[in-house]
């Protein structure tokens, strides 16, 4: 007595075979080699989250050498105005460049390699939720770039020009953000 415990990937499907049975054995022609090259997503994912943990290693290290750099400033009065701020301000864009890439690799892997607890955990169980995090991560990154140049404030025609620009993104990514939810 023999049972039929593998499905054919390619070639016609068996004669015997009536139902379900019958539909998941009826494949397209190279439907297993394709389904393999999902793995080829894997070196691009985890050289996204190669990135993240770069980044995550380094800002630390360049957190401090930064506020090292902020503190000798101040101690020999060399830091004019915000100066120091902005210096120390810079690594949280940076942090949000990690947690972006990171968020785009765990999202990624759930999707394209075995789910993954964590990816449904932060609420990357779909392509629309990932998609809706990174738009909210960008968003936040875009607002404290500005914010960025409006403390320089150098030229208020420049200002103006730069608002304008990052309210038309934020403007776009928060419609696209809201189709999404």
């Amino acid at each position: 007595m023999t049972t039929q415990n593998s499905v054919p990937s390619d070639g016609p499907a068996p004669e015997a075979a009536d139902g379900p049975q019958r539909e998941s054995a009826v494949r397209a022609p190279g439907a297993r080699a394709i389904g393999l090259t999902r793995y080829v997503i894997l070196c691009l994912i985890w050289s996204i989250l190669l990135i993240a943990m770069t980044i995550s290693i380094v800002a630390p290290i360049y957190t401090i050498a930064r506020l090292w750099s902020v503190l000798n400033d101040a101690a020999t009065g060399n830091i004019v105005a915000h100066e120091g701020v902005l210096r120390v301000f810079d690594l949280v864009v940076v942090a949000l460049e990690a947690v972006a890439f990171y968020l785009v690799g765990i999202g990624l892997y759930h999707f394209f390699i075995a789910p993954l607890a964590l990816a449904e955990e932060l609420g990357l169980d779909t392509m629309d939720k990932l998609e809706s995090k990174l738009v909210s991560v960008i968003v936040v990154m875009a607002a404290l770039i500005f914010l960025h140049h409006l403390i320089l404030g150098k030229n208020p025609a420049d200002i103006l020009y730069y608002a304008v620009g990052v309210g038309i993104i934020i403007s776009a990514l928060t419609w696209f953000k809201r189709q999404l939810d």
